[in-house]
């Protein structure tokens, strides 16, 4: 039997990992998987995941998608289409692919596009860890972001540091 739910949409939208959702709920990496799949349910867990993700409990039980809160409208010019892809990066290691035998479709769509002085800036909400522009797969998205927008610069927003960065990709390969 299985136990629909929402965590995964609501832990991917914040760029958490499931660890750091398990540990802030108090249970084991495996344990919030199996949660987050269905595959087991929320019970005594679904108070602090309310907590903790700030939703109600509909949020988290519906079926509906739950759109990410910093969701834009993109009006540019260039359409962002999704990408073929057979193959995702490991998340260990330095390098390499962890190749799929189906097709994995990927979507490049950041948080925010801003405009000052009449530029505009692809703006990514990040918190934690990965609100670091060292972390290897900010960096990556980032870069994503940068090469299929036509930005040159991308604003890293991290709201609990109420810091800003501005990172800057150069066009070589185009």
């Amino acid at each position: 039997m299985k136990f629909p739910n929402n965590l995964y949409l609501l832990r991917s939208n914040r760029g958490l990992q499931q660890k750091e959702v398990s540990d802030a709920i108090g249970i084991g990496q495996s344990e919030y998987s199996k949660m987050e799949q269905g595959d087991r349910k929320l019970g005594i867990h679904l108070d602090k995941l309310l907590k903790f993700f700030g939703v109600d409990q509909d949020t988290i039980l519906s079926n509906v998608n739950v759109p990410s809160p910093h969701s834009i409208q993109h009006t540019s010019s260039k359409a962002v289409e999704d990408l073929p892809m057979y193959g995702l990066p490991f998340t260990n290691v330095v390098q390499g692919f962890q190749v799929q035998k189906k097709l994995v479709t990927h979507c490049a769509r950041p948080d925010f596009l801003v405009e000052k002085d009449g530029v505009q800036y692809i703006a990514e909400i990040k918190t934690g860890e990965v609100a670091n522009p060292t972390n290897r797969n900010t960096r990556r998205q980032l870069h994503e972001y940068s090469y299929y927008s036509g930005h040159d610069v991308v604003l890293l927003v991290d709201p609990i540091k109420k810091s800003i960065k501005r990172l800057s990709f150069q066009k070589v390969y185009k």
